[in-house]
């Protein structure tokens, strides 16, 4: 039976956090297994506007199965799993997280001091926790996600006249502290 408490329309803001893997935040390193809290709000590092935030969900076709029909005869049934998802936000404007990616910089970006971009042997994405909420139009909580992620770009930046808007991939790795929690 559908929980009629969850039905809504469906006009979301998304605000996103990302904080990432190797910080030291209160005494709390990042990882997947360390997760800093919310006290101050400031511990998490916020990634501005989100225009749009698109779910997926990666599957895997498991092989084909043949089962008996009682009719005789078989019925094929092509079966799959779920092995991964995350999210794709498309961003308002750059940041840190951005120009890092953009940059394949392996580490946070330093003011005034040169750093090597695009280093052989960088990965290309940064793995740390995403926070989001999605709220709506009267600015209550939707619902709230950590998600222990890699994040890369999913478009290329271009540079040129006019606004770009950059997109970002928020993949889900493994980690006991990974929730989702419905809130209306």
């Amino acid at each position: 039976m559908a929980n009629a408490a969850l039905l809504s329309d469906h006009k979301f803001n998304a605000f996103a956090w990302f904080i990432a893997s190797g910080v030291t935040v209160d005494s709390v390193t990042v990882a997947a297994d360390a997760k800093p809290d919310v006290d101050p709000t400031s511990n998490w590092p916020w990634l501005g506007c989100v225009l749009s935030l698109t779910p997926f969900v990666e599957t895997e076709e498991d092989d084909t199965i043949y089962c008996p029909n009682f009719n005789g005869g078989y019925d094929k049934t092509d079966d799959s799993e779920i092995v991964g998802g995350g999210y794709v936000s498309v961003m308002r404007k750059t940041n840190e997280l951005l120009r890092r990616l953009e940059l394949g910089l392996g580490s946070e970006l330093a003011i005034d001091t040169a750093q090597e971009p695009f280093k052989p042997g960088a990965k290309p994405y940064i793995e740390g926790w995403l926070k989001l909420t999605r709220k709506d139009s009267s600015g209550n909580d939707v619902d709230l996600v950590d998600l222990w992620c890699r994040a890369s770009l999913d478009s290329e930046l271009v540079t040129e006249r006019g606004v770009a808007r950059p997109q970002i991939r928020f993949t889900r790795q493994p980690s006991t502290l990974n929730t989702y929690v419905p809130k209306s």
